[in-house]
C-alpha cells in the first residue's frame, strides 16, 4: 500500500493528554536556512491543530503550546516531544516512522490515546500533477516580483507558480484549458476581436514605453503613478497571454472550415513574435522596464533592487502608505509557491514551498518515453541538444548555438525567435510546452522538419549526447541510449 493510499499510522502513546484529539494536520520540517521560519508557522498556525514532525526541539516550544496533539516520526519516550507533551499536557505519538509522508496538511485527523494510532477522517483537497497542463518553465532566477507580476494576469486561470531556487515552473488546471481553448476558438474567429488583440499588442505597447520612459525620468514617483503605470502593462501582459497554445490549439484545427481563421492566422507568428519582443522589453530582459522602474522606486525609498524584486505588485504598491515588507519575511522567498484562485492567490516560501513543491511534482514519471503532441510529421533519430533557455543569459545561449552540430535534435522547454539559429541547425524539434501555433511548431513547419511539442519535461528526462527518437507520426519521443 503506498503512502497516498494509507489511511492511518501507528506509533507508541508518549502522553496520553486529554485522550482522544480530533484536529487539522499540520506538518513542519524544521526549515535550518531560514531562523524565523517556525516562529513564523507559530503565528499562522490554529489552536488545536495536529503537529506532524520527524522530530521537535526548543524551537518547537511555541508551536508545540498550541497544537492540539503533537505526532513524531522518531523518538521515544524520553525524546523532546515525549518530555516536552508531558509538561504541556498535550497528547502525543511518537515513532510513527511515516507520520510526516502519509499524513498533510489540511487533513482531518484522529489521534487515538490508547493505541497510538493517528487516523485520517477526511483527506484534504491536494493538487496533483495529473489534474495540470504545464505552462512554461525557467532556469535560474525568476523574482518574486516577476511571479506576482504573472500571477496577476494567470489567477484567474487559477495557476500554480513554483521555484525551487533552480528552476521556475508554471502549471494550469486542465479543466481550465478546455475553457481557454474554446474563448480562443471565439477570439480567432472573429475580425474584430482579433484586430483588437494586435492593437492590445502593438499599439498598447507603444503608449507604454511613452508612460515607462516619461515615469523614469520623474524626480519622484506618486502612489497613482504606478498603479496607472503596472495596470497598462498588465493589461499590455494580458493580450499577449491569449497567443498562448492554451488559447490558440482548438483554433488551429478548426480553421480548415473557417476562413476567418485562416486569414487571422496568416499574420499571427508576426504578431506572436513582436508580443514577445515586447514582453522582454517590459518584464524579462535584464535592465528590462519593470527593472528599471523598481530601481526608480527603490532610489525613493532607500531599498535595492534586489530587495524590491523580493516584494509582490502589491507590496510595492503598499510602499507608498509607509507599509513595508519586515525583513525576516524577505529571507527565503527566492523559493515559492503560488496557487490562483479567481483574482487573487496564496503563496508560500522557504521551506513550507519547497514541501508544496516537492508533494506536486512527485509523480512525474522518469522514462525513456515521453508523449507530445504532432506539430509536424515525419519520423527522426539524432543525438541531442538540450536547451535550458533563459533570455536573462544571452550570451551562454549564444554560445550554444555555436556548439551545435547540424542534424542534433534540439530539446527545449519551448523555442523563440532568439534561438532561431538553433531551430535552422536542427533535425527535429521536441518542446517540454507549447501547441500547434507555438514558436517551436510554426518554425518546423517551415522548416520541414519533425516536431512534438507540449511533452512536459523532455529537458528533464533527455541530456545532451543521448541518442532520441522522434516519431513525430505518432507523437512519441524515445531515449534510445
Amino acid at each position: 500500500e503506498s503512502d497516498e493510499e494509507t489511511r492511518e499510522v501507528q506509533g507508541v502513546v508518549a502522553h496520553k493528554g486529554a485522550g482522544d484529539t480530533q484536529g487539522k494536520v499540520r506538518v513542519l520540517k524544521k526549515d535550518f536556512s531560514d531562523p524565523g521560519y517556525l516562529i513564523k508557522i507559530a503565528e499562522q498556525m490554529e489552536e488545536g491543530e495536529i503537529l506532524v514532525t520527524d522530530t521537535t526541539d526548543p524551537d518547537f516550544l511555541p508551536i508545540m503550546k498550541k497544537a492540539g496533539a503533537i505526532v513524531t516520526d522518531v523518538g521515544g519516550m524520553l525524546s523532546h516531544a515525549s518530555i516536552t507533551s508531558r509538561e504541556l499536557g498535550k497528547l502525543c505519538v511518537v515513532g510513527t516512522v511515516k507520520g510526516s509522508k502519509v499524513l498533510k496538511n489540511g487533513d482531518l485527523v484522529e489521534v487515538d490515546a490508547n493505541t497510538g494510532t493517528v487516523r485520517i477522517l477526511e483527506k484534504a483537497t491536494r493538487l496533483q500533477l495529473k489534474d495540470y497542463q504545464k505552462l512554461f518553465q525557467w532556469p535560474g532566477e525568476f523574482s518574486y516580483f516577476l511571479s506576482s507580476y504573472f500571477m496577476a494576469i494567470y489567477s484567474k486561470h487559477q495557476a500554480v507558480v513554483m521555484h525551487d531556487g533552480k528552476m521556475w515552473q508554471s502549471y494550469i488546471p486542465l479543466t481550465v484549458k478546455e475553457k481557454t481553448l474554446k474563448d480562443g476558438l471565439d477570439l480567432y474567429a472573429s475580425e474584430n476581436e482579433y484586430q483588437e488583440l494586435q492593437k492590445g499588442i502593438i499599439e498598447d505597447f507603444e503608449r507604454l514605453s511613452v508612460r515607462f520612459d516619461e515615469a523614469l525620468k520623474k524626480a519622484e514617483l506618486k502612489k497613482e503613478e504606478i498603479e496607472k503605470l503596472l495596470n497598462i502593462a498588465l493589461k499590455h501582459y494580458n493580450y499577449y497571454s491569449k497567443t498562448e497554445f492554451f488559447f490558440t490549439d482548438l483554433a488551429y484545427t478548426e480553421q480548415v472550415n473557417n476562413p476567418q481563421i485562416q486569414k487571422n492566422f496568416e499574420t499571427f507568428d508576426n504578431l506572436k513574435t513582436k508580443g514577445r519582443e515586447h514582453l522582454n522589453r517590459v518584464a524579462l530582459v535584464p535592465g528590462c522596464y519593470l527593472d528599471k522602474l523598481l530601481e526608480k522606486i527603490g532610489s525613493q525609498f532607500n531599498l535595492s533592487l534586489e530587495i524590491l524584486k523580493l516584494y509582490s505588485i502589491d507590496e510595492i504598491i503598499k510602499l507608498f502608505d509607509d507599509q513595508r515588507v519586515k525583513a525576516e519575511e524577505l529571507l527565503n522567498r527566492n523559493t515559492y509557491f503560488f496557487e490562483g484562485k479567481d483574482n487573487s492567490w496564496s503563496a508560500l516560501s522557504g521551506g513550507e514551498a519547497l514541501d508544496q513543491i516537492g508533494d506536486f511534482l512527485k509523480n512525474i514519471e522518469n522514462s525513456n518515453t515521453l508523449i507530445g503532441q504532432v506539430a509536424k510529421s515525419g519520423q527522426y533519430i539524432g543525438k541531442a541538444r538540450v536547451f535550458r533557455f533563459s533570455i536573462s543569459e544571452i550570451d551562454s545561449m549564444y554560445s550554444e548555438i555555436a556548439n551545435m552540430n547540424e542534424g542534433e535534435i534540439l530539446i527545449a522547454d519551448t523555442t523563440a525567435p532568439e534561438i532561431i539559429l538553433a531551430c535552422k541547425k536542427a533535425g527535429a524539434i521536441v518542446t517540454n510546452q507549447g501547441g500547434m501555433m507555438s514558436h517551436a511548431a510554426i518554425v518546423a513547419r517551415e522548416l520541414g522538419i519533425p516536431c512534438i511539442v507540449g511533452t512536459g519535461h523532455a529537458t528533464e528526462m533527455i541530456r545532451t549526447g543521448d541518442t532520441v527518437e522522434v516519431d513525430a507520426d505518432n507523437g512519441v519521443v524515445r531515449i534510445l541510449k
